[in-house]
């Protein structure tokens, strides 16, 4: 049997263990929820353990981005090219620590909810409209990155077009099964693949070259220095990213809302987050030894696909099986928080729909299955879309200092603040995209956001009306004057 073939077989038994964990998951749920509808189908009945919401937010962070992504930057950069995954371990402990207390006390569905409730639903749904379009962006990252790993480790058999076909299809069958909890279920299958075969990798990768000794004297000596190349603006850049981002993004707190109280949630958190650093430590490692391995090698997002190639049938199974895995946990989280959106800002509020929870559920499937086929279609021009995935995710610096100011300094909230935050983000990624002399000033476009989302912030402060949550109107809507969430 060739090792292609052992290959396949890996891939295929792994698919299948998949589809019917989903199916279990949906009988698990129906057993565990304490709700119905919308909120027992996307947010699992706010039934998750520990362990759930660990290996769920893990799953949601690891993706491409930080196997083949951490490979591909560390194939040039060192262990430095490790900084996207060392700056989300941060931003989950902060957001677990800081944030998870105050979004289960406010009782909410979904990030976009905040900001109708205190600003109007106008902005709600501005903030929704931002929301989708940021995890847009990331979902067709993921198909694309499983199209890539499918048409590069199995030619054989896989195109890059049927890659992510077939990538589509598992990733919605996972979210129809059973949503939110079919996500968590199999990211325990997932989770206990990427470690294993991520591991493997880098300790056959290195014994394969000689030892970590070869590794040293070989490459220079800034690819074993946390900082090397990279340079200390891009770190920080990555740093404030995930701080702003997490918390202020849909698929990051649906864990959060998913889980059964607030010490869960904050303690998946953190062990979802020191979950992750030993899988961005070993990815950045695979890239140093694809360096060695292939010196000048023109297509470096093929680093890590490279080396797994180097080995027996089983362990390029295993590896690949990892690989898209991680996109697999990402993909479907995203996609359950995309419907969570559109249901709850967008059709309720401005179709003013009225559902049973039979339906919500049913319409909840519905926006999964039609976010899957839109991202299919775009992911088939991913040259145009996938530039502005990290001006997408920039997005989240508006979103964050309204959220700040409204928990921490409502008294210098206006009723034009909310608003005009995201509003200034949406203009200046766009900015940022259609104008490249930005980039040739700041290291990053989260600068150009601090710098833009500050002005204006002064500038509302010229405004003098209320905003909604500090007007009777808040309080005649919701029985009770606005509280800051503990």
């Amino acid at each position: 049997m060739s090792d292609n073939v052992i290959a396949l077989l890996v891939i295929v038994i792994f698919c299948i263990a998949l589809v019917i964990a989903s199916f279990y998951a949906r009988r698990y749920q129906e057993k565990k929820s304490n709700e119905g509808g919308a909120s027992g189908y996307l947010l699992a009945g706010r039934s998750f353990g520990t362990l759930l919401v660990s290996v769920t937010t893990i799953g949601f962070a690891i993706g491409a981005n930080t196997t083949t992504g951490i490979a591909q930057r560390s194939y040039n950069l060192g262990f430095s090219g490790g900084w996207y995954g060392y700056a989300f371990v941060l931003g989950l402990a902060f957001t677990g620590t800081v944030f998870a207390k105050k979004f289960r006390s406010s009782g909410i569905m979904t990030i976009s909810q905040i900001y109708g409730d205190y600003y109007g639903e106008g902005t709600r749904i501005i903030a929704s409209v931002g929301q989708l379009f940021m995890n847009f962006t990331l979902m067709v990252a993921q198909f694309v990155g499983g199209g890539s790993i499918l048409s590069t480790l199995l030619p054989e058999y896989f195109s890059f077009t049927s890659g992510i076909f077939v990538s589509m299809i598992i990733f919605t069958i996972i979210c129809l099964a059973g949503g939110m909890m079919s996500a968590g279920i199999t990211n325990l299958i997932n989770i206990g693949i990427i470690y294993v075969s991520v591991i493997a990798c880098a300790v056959m990768s290195v014994s394969h070259i000689g030892g970590w000794s070869v590794l040293t004297d070989t490459l220079p000596a800034h690819y074993f220095s946390p900082i090397g190349n990279y340079g200390i603006g891009g770190i920080i850049a990555y740093l404030l990213l995930f701080v702003v981002n997490i918390p202020t993004s849909q698929s990051a707190i649906q864990m959060i809302l998913s889980a059964k109280d607030t010490k869960t949630a904050r303690n998946g958190y953190l062990i979802g987050g020191a979950l992750l650093l030993p899988i961005a430590i070993c990815t950045a490692i695979i890239g140093m030894v694809a360096a060695v391995m292939f010196p000048g090698l023109e297509e470096t997002a093929t680093a890590l696909p490279k080396v797994a190639t180097s080995f027996s049938g089983l362990i390029t199974g295993l590896v690949l099986a990892g690989m898209w895995a991680a996109i697999i946990s990402t993909a479907s989280t995203m996609i359950v928080s995309n419907s969570t959106l559109i249901l709850n800002d967008i059709l309720k509020p401005v179709f003013k729909m009225n559902m049973s929870p039979k339906k919500e559920v049913f319409a909840s499937r519905i926006t999964i299955v039609i976010c899957s086929l839109l991202v299919f279609y775009f992911a088939m021009y991913q040259r145009t879309i996938l530039t502005i995935v990290t001006v997408g995710l920039a997005l989240s610096v508006g979103y964050f200092f309204v959220l700040i100011i409204s928990w921490y300094f409502p008294k210098l909230a206006r009723k034009s603040t909310g608003a005009a935050l995201i509003g200034c983000s949406c203009v200046t990624s766009t900015v940022w995209f259609l104008v490249p002399w930005f980039s040739t000033v700041l290291p990053h476009v989260l600068y150009l956001h601090l710098i833009t989302c500050s002005i204006v912030f002064l500038l509302t402060l010229l405004d003098k009306r209320a905003p909604f949550f500090l007007t009777p109107g808040y309080e005649e809507k919701f029985g009770k004057k606005f509280e800051v969430p503990n």
